[in-house]
């Protein structure tokens, strides 16, 4: 995959020990590139998301969040219709509108993009770390 240039702790919920995981860069010439950690089924989510997800009024839309993020790809662009979300969940149409419309008024998914929608990135991302800003040892570094 890569060259290993470090490693990070990452706490194991059932146990409470941190284990160690390697990080692996792809070298391109003079700068180095994070490939991905986890795989391509990974999305990054900050904990402040969660704060404010729990605060999502009905069940539905918590529902219908959750199956937007499992239907995301990179770029945080979700590529699904509204009456693909109601049969997913099995759910009556109306009700799966009135759920994104929800979404949408608290800025958590954004305007339509064709056929879909896109999660807001202070939210969660999914994809290349380029041009996001990375905790390191150091402070903070802009990932190229």
């Amino acid at each position: 995959m890569g060259d290993i240039v470090g490693r990070i702790g990452v706490l194991n919920p059932s146990t409470g020990e941190i284990n160690e995981i390697e990080l692996s860069v792809r070298k391109s010439g003079k700068r180095r590139t994070i490939t991905s950690m986890y795989g391509p089924t990974w999305i990054a989510i900050p904990t402040s998301a969660y704060a404010q997800w729990a605060q999502l009024r009905h069940v539905s839309q918590f529902r219908v969040l959750h199956y937007l993020l499992s239907e995301m790809d990179n770029g945080n662009e979700i590529k699904v219709r509204v009456v693909d979300v109601a049969a997913a969940l099995a759910m009556a149409r109306p009700q799966a509108s009135r759920a994104l419309a929800a979404l949408k008024a608290k800025g958590i998914i954004l305007d339509r993009v064709p056929f879909g929608f896109r999660l807001h990135p202070s939210y969660g991302w999914r994809g290349s770390p380029a041009g996001k800003v990375m905790r390191t040892a150091v402070g903070l570094e802009l990932v190229t």
